[in-house]
């Protein structure tokens, strides 16, 4: 085959792999693939908490996640979160933590391309920026630990969430592509396919670099907002005989950590379904 023929094949598909990465469904919405499913992923998510009024100021959960108001996939329900979205494109962000003593306090900070870019402990200022974070929206999650069984300790965790500063020159505006439903259920669908293989999510999370790309990939579809391993550790698994009837016992031990550590329940979709069963911790 003439050399000038091959290339002109080669040419041709190139062009043509190219023409498919940018099409765009029949009502103008992007089409979502392997190469922009996070940035679709994130928007969404970013997208409800700024829906709910968590736009350049957090929201705060007063009681534990709700069962039929569970923003993002496999939350737990041993924190009450606090959340924003800010536009870096605006300026800096400053976010001021207060003194929590000896309470299990994160703040977590996930920029676009769903890398976490810091985890933080304890009172005190963080200022935030693009050139830190590497893209122009960030959503901030502040994670409290609480007694869902003693009404005056949930009472003393309000006071710390009201206590949470936030101050920047101009909030700026949420504006991001209009992303095609279908198609990214689809890659969502596929990617939890994927996502049952993986014993757990210890590449999946963390900073640019620091991570599997592909096992990032499946955690922005399967566990969207997951912190470093450093932080958490993630061990999910799905029992033999998943019928509902089959009852099973699970037995643990000592649990070497420094904060806490719980068992959830979800449903196959990743979310908390109603239950008579007690959250473990």
């Amino acid at each position: 085959m003439p050399y000038s023929f091959t290339a002109g094949i080669v040419a041709l598909t190139l062009a043509t792999f190219a023409s498919a990465n940018t099409q765009s469904s029949s009502d103008g919405a992007t089409l979502v693939g392997v190469d922009n499913f996070i940035r679709a992923e994130s928007d969404l998510y970013m997208g409800k908490r700024v829906a709910s009024g968590g736009f350049g100021r957090f929201v705060h959960s007063r009681e534990p996640v709700p069962i039929d108001a569970q923003d993002v996939i496999r939350m737990n329900r041993d924190t009450l979160y606090s959340s924003a979205v800010f536009d870096l494109d605006a300026g800096p962000v400053t976010i001021t933590l207060p003194e929590a003593g000896e309470r299990f306090m994160s703040m977590q900070v996930v920029n676009e391309d769903h890398y976490v870019t810091a985890v933080v402990y304890g009172a005190g200022r963080h200022t935030l920026t693009k050139e830190d974070i590497g893209t122009r929206y960030i959503f901030v999650a502040v994670r409290m630990f609480f007694d869902p069984t003693d009404r005056e300790d949930l009472e003393q965790v309000h006071g710390l969430q009201d206590a949470i500063k936030v101050s920047q020159a101009k909030p700026g505006a949420f504006a991001v592509p209009k992303w095609d439903q279908a198609s990214q259920k689809k890659m969502r669908d596929a990617l939890a396919v994927l996502g049952s293989t993986i014993p757990n999510y210890n590449q999946s999370f963390g900073p640019k670099g620091g991570v599997d790309p592909i096992h990032h990939l499946i955690g922005t579809a399967t566990g969207w907002g997951g912190n470093p391993s450093k932080d958490a550790i993630y061990l999910g698994g799905v029992i033999p005989q998943n019928d509902g009837k089959t009852v099973y016992r699970l037995k643990v031990g000592h649990v070497p950590v420094n904060s806490f550590w719980s068992v959830s329940v979800y449903n196959a979709d990743g979310y908390f379904q109603k239950t008579h069963m007690t959250p473990i911790r």
